[in-house]
């Protein structure tokens, strides 16, 4: 039983800086670092700081498809301008080349609001390919957190 026992110690004691270390991942965009808190549908990784939500997302726009933010209540909440990055330094002088979005949406005000993330052609009739639904939340300090994601739409 004592050997059980100390088995069991020693796995944790080696488990839990491991864990801690690999649990915060980083995405570099130009010289800022985002701490990503949670990632959605393996597809979007979510990072909330003192002022703004990040949606970090990969993406083509030269394909004529792109993420855009829709559905929501400008009074409650900002989207501010989106910032690309390229995935791959070595082709990050193609043009066409796939990248890394950070889509940045800023609470005006304390509450509960939701808004939808599509990826769609924004002109010639605004073919959506798939649309999500984020539910969020802002305290007191305007500080916005996602409590909730749902794919509504998928073609």
């Amino acid at each position: 039983m004592k050997t059980v026992r100390y088995f069991l110690v020693l796995c944790l004691l080696f488990t839990l800086p491991l864990h801690s270390a690999c649990s915060e991942n980083m995405i570099k965009f130009d010289s800022e670092e985002i701490r990503v808190d949670k990632v959605y549908f393996d597809k979007f990784n979510v990072s909330s700081d003192n002022t703004f939500l990040h949606i970090i997302v990969k993406t083509n726009p030269t394909t004529g498809f792109n993420w855009y933010v829709k559905d929501f209540d400008e009074g409650a909440l900002a989207v501010h301008e989106t910032k690309y990055v390229k995935l791959d330094k070595d082709e990050a002088k193609l043009a066409g080349a796939p990248s890394l979005a950070d889509i940045k949406i800023e609470a005006l005000k304390q509450g509960m609001f939701s808004f939808c993330l599509s990826y769609m052609r924004n002109w010639e009739g605004g073919e959506v390919i798939e649309t999500y639904r984020f539910d969020v939340e802002s305290d007191g300090d305007r500080k916005i957190c996602v409590k909730n994601v749902k794919k509504i739409l998928n073609n």
